[in-house]
């Protein structure tokens, strides 16, 4: 009956928040599909992100049905506020949009581009299955285990946004509107089941939002589709859809304000506008990488303004004010907490961060400059990405890499190895820490966008000159101020999905029907996209299918840790000895997981001891079951007595102590 009453709840908030996102939008009197669907998952975005911060205010932020409750006063003032509108229809621009197809219309595509269907067949089973992986397959990569997750347990466990002591700086100080999303979900299921869904119903948005600048560009509905279906199994984007990372899902929403950006000065829609400053502003408050995209967005703003006469300087006044104003609403909110907590709106600073030089010698022109065309090159270098291919063609793939980037590298005096960069260093495995865009993304990237550059120039179109520059500005400052560990980071693949989507409606222009060559070249991405799709999901590294530690053989707390396995043995020897319903203090390096101490269904209250003199505060103490300490630290927990040490084999720790508390 509990079980019962619990999914009648959570489809209630589901329902209430999707029909009060579709009235919505009903107002706005969309007559396409594209704007309309990307318009209700701006909303649903949104209206979590402001009910979780009313929410926090009020300490609530843990009880679903004060959750509710907000969501079912909004559902009845807009139902109310749309019979007052002489009630538009609520799903119009679906209607209008099946209405032009009959099924002769759709026998003839098939027969016309049978390839493009046998692609969109097979992007559909990929994605139903990566569907399923989500069901499955609990979060288990690393930033999820130790940041995206852990926050999520946190603030079921503190019923607020505010920060908590922790030694992982991104967990507090971070903004927070991507694990929102997850948040919603987990709260009033009551697990992490359908966490997932955040970034795979952001693939899905994303899919939408190229195909709608595809047609903004010009090119033709199945020259659209062909670009969205090669984007969509490119090997990053496909294992990034499954995992509770927020790259894919911040990518998306500049995505739908880099769209709503293109129409609103197009057709000088204010609507349009309003709904590309939101989805900037719910970005900008998911990761901090959407601020790299403000210097093109701006640039992009300007060629339209100057390009397109019917625009005027009060449009642009309009989406830099509602920009502004949807920021503070939606975006600024841990950007603020972070200034009140700690003086900088960005991160602690007595927390060195790894993303950022902070010496003096690093920023000057020279220096920067340098850094710029190093860090370019490598990137360039590493986005020959062989991930999906069979082992012998990597190899053979990597050995002319490598060969060429020596030669290169040499020739531009930029070191072969230096920090966490190495020219000679091989990754053969499929994970979406790692991943690029395939050797597909590689082969189309370069061309398309010297192609489309002298094209926009040529023709003077502001919108693919616009997209050119920003993918420029943004792939110069990420190589020359955000440099991971003082170098380089091999983990910077997922920070360019954006850059692959803003350049995915480009792929359009390559699919010509009626030249042989066109054919013969689409029809061969088609095939290697399939193949390659095939290879990443049967491989993925965090979620195998086949492998000692296929999702077929593994409990799930085995599947929570297939990415650090060394550190399986202290969650299982912890559950031995510590019930779950108890609280436990946790005393870790940045490297371990502490996500999965909350249990599966967030039983277990759990403590940071942070910063270990903590350990002498009684006070702090007093409310805590058990201590877990698993690295070096110069005393022992007042009035608690060691119970178990745990041997690890792992390079990260060599043993675990578990404390428990005293009688008093």
């Amino acid at each position: 009956m509990q079980l019962l009453f619990s999914i009648l709840v959570f489809l209630l908030a589901f329902f209430s928040l999707l029909f009060s996102a579709i009235i919505l939008t009903s107002l706005f009197r969309f007559k396409s599909l594209v704007p309309f669907l990307l318009s209700i998952y701006l909303i649903v975005f949104a209206v979590i992100v402001l009910f979780s911060e009313v929410s926090s205010l009020f300490n609530l932020l843990n009880n679903k049905y004060f959750f509710l409750l907000l969501q079912l006063v909004l559902l009845v003032c807009l139902y109310f506020f749309w019979k007052k509108k002489n009630t538009p229809g609520l799903f119009e621009p679906i209607k209008m949009y099946f209405r032009k197809y009959s099924l002769a219309e759709i026998n003839q595509s098939i027969k016309s581009h049978l390839p493009l269907w046998l692609l969109g067949f097979f992007v559909i089973v990929f994605y139903l299955f990566g569907a399923y992986l989500v069901l499955k397959v609990p979060p288990n990569n690393y930033d999820s285990m130790t940041c995206h997750m852990t926050r999520v347990g946190f603030w079921l466990q503190n019923g607020n946004l505010d920060s908590w002591p922790t030694w992982v700086v991104t967990q507090k100080s971070y903004p927070f509107n991507a694990q929102l999303q997850i948040f919603w979900s987990v709260l009033f299921w009551g697990s992490d089941l359908f966490a997932g869904f955040a970034q795979w119903i952001a693939a899905l948005i994303s899919i939408l939002a190229i195909y709608g600048i595809s047609r903004s560009l010009g090119f033709l509905r199945e020259q659209s589709l062909f670009a969205i279906l090669i984007f969509s199994l490119f090997p990053e984007i496909l294992l990034e859809s499954t995992t509770t990372q927020n790259h894919l899902l911040t990518s998306s929403v500049l995505m739908c304000a880099f769209y709503f950006l293109v129409i609103g000065f197009k057709e000088n829609n204010k609507v349009a506008l309003m709904f590309s400053s939101l989805a900037l502003a719910l970005a900008l408050g998911a990761h901090q990488f959407a601020f790299f995209l403000i210097p093109g967005f701006g640039l992009t703003v300007l060629l339209l303004w100057i390009s397109i006469r019917k625009s005027n300087t009060k449009l642009v006044l309009f989406f830099a004010l509602s920009s502004l104003a949807a920021f503070l609403l939606f975006g600024a909110n841990k950007y603020l907490l972070n200034i009140i907590d700690f003086g900088n709106p960005f991160y602690d600073q007595t927390v060195t961060s790894g993303w950022a030089k902070n010496t003096a010698e690093y920023w000057t022109p020279k220096s920067v400059l340098e850094w710029t065309k190093n860090n370019l090159e490598r990137y360039i270098f590493t986005s020959l990405d062989v991930t999906g291919l069979p082992p012998l063609l990597s190899n053979s793939i990597l050995e002319i890499k490598e060969d060429v980037g020596v030669f290169i590298f040499d020739l531009t005096n930029n070191p072969k190895q230096q920090g966490t960069f190495d020219i000679y260093r091989r990754k053969l495995g499929v994970h979406e820490d790692i991943a690029w865009f395939g050797v597909i993304g590689f082969i189309l990237f370069y061309p398309l966008m010297v192609v489309q550059g002298i094209k926009a120039l040529k023709m003077k179109e502001p919108i693919n000159l616009g997209i050119i520059l920003t993918i420029i500005l943004y792939a110069i400052i990420w190589s020359g101020f955000i440099i991971k560990d003082g170098y380089w980071s091999i983990y910077s693949g997922r920070f360019y999905i954006i850059v692959a989507m803003l350049f995915a409606p480009f792929i359009s222009s390559l699919y010509k029907k009626e030249k042989l060559i066109s054919r013969i070249f689409c029809n061969f991405l088609v095939l290697l996209s399939i193949y390659i799709a095939f290879f990443v999901t049967i491989f993925n590294s965090s979620k195998p299918l086949i492998s000692e530690w296929s999702i077929w053989k593994t409990d799930r707390i085995q599947k929570v840790y297939s990415n650090a396995r060394d550190q399986l043995t202290i969650i299982q020897s912890v559950n031995e000895f510590v019930p779950t319903t108890d609280s436990i203090g946790i005393l870790f390096t940045k490297e371990m997981f502490d996500y999965p101490f909350f249990g599966e269904n967030f039983d277990r209250r759990i403590y940071s001891i942070f910063p270990d003199t903590l350990l002498l505060d009684e006070q702090y103490l007093d409310k805590i079951s058990w201590i877990l300490i698993c690295k070096p630290v110069a005393y022992e927990p007042l009035n608690f007595v060691k119970i178990a040490t745990f041997q690890i084999n792992s390079d990260l720790t060599n043993e675990c102590n578990l404390f428990h508390q005293t009688d008093r």
